[in-house]
């Protein structure tokens, strides 16, 4: 008799837990919709200035370059190194992507902490690079 009144309540008390389960994640599924569609709108778009500092450089061939201005367009920003051995790898196929994404509308630049404009200049055009480059010797320029 004791035994079948404990197998009833456990029983309760397993539903109980379900129900309260199936409430959470639903509350939390209910949750993970409404983030999804805030990320989905503009208001979460980078805004200007938001993820760059606004900076105009010269760049070593004598082009101003803008970043974080808010201008219309999109720029890939590239960090790069003449000495680094990712870098000189992977050179040919950066050289690819800048035009690739030349054609749809999207500009590279290049910073580089390197101040010899000559060495720079022969890794350029050994790769087939034709975007303007920066020297930036000091990070903190960056912000």
């Amino acid at each position: 008799m004791r035994f079948e009144g404990m197998w009833k309540w456990s029983v309760y008390v397993l539903c109980a837990a379900l129900a309260a389960l199936v409430v959470v994640l639903g509350v939390q599924k209910r949750d993970l919709i409404a983030d999804k569609q805030k990320l989905q709108t503009e208001e979460f778009y980078p805004k200007k200035s938001e993820w760059l500092p606004e900076l105009t450089f010269t760049a070593m061939d004598g082009r101003e370059v803008r970043i974080g201005d808010g201008a219309p367009g999109r720029k890939i920003v590239l960090h790069f190194s003449t000495k680094c051995p990712h870098c000189i790898s992977s050179a040919k196929f950066i050289a690819e992507v800048s035009r690739s994404a030349k054609r749809v509308g999207v500009e590279m630049v290049g910073f580089t902490p390197e101040t010899n404009r000559a060495d720079v200049s022969k890794f350029m055009a050994d790769n087939g690079m034709d975007f303007p480059v920066v020297s930036v010797p000091d990070r903190k320029t960056l912000g």
